[in-house]
């Protein structure tokens, strides 16, 4: 009685467990980029609140030296 059938199934078998094992090691390497990516967007987003308050701020402070500003030179002027 041949085996050669049984050989061929077995090959298969070895070849589809080996293809799973290389698929869960490419979605575990896929799941850490996920996670750094979205640890960068995080980031990247606190950033851009930071700029948008820094802007804000910097925009009421040059507001508010230039008037300092302008009330000097009417005292000047007066």
């Amino acid at each position: 009685m041949t085996t050669e059938w049984l050989r061929d199934i077995e090959q298969k078998v070895e070849a589809a467990a080996q293809a799973l094992i290389n698929l869960r090691r490419t979605v575990k390497s896929l799941e850490a980029e996920v996670r750094r990516l979205e640890k960068d967007l995080i980031s990247s987003q606190e950033a851009n609140r930071a700029g948008r308050k820094w802007t804000k701020n910097h925009a009421l402070i040059r507001t508010r030296v230039e008037n300092l500003i302008d009330g000097l030179e009417r005292l000047d002027h007066s």
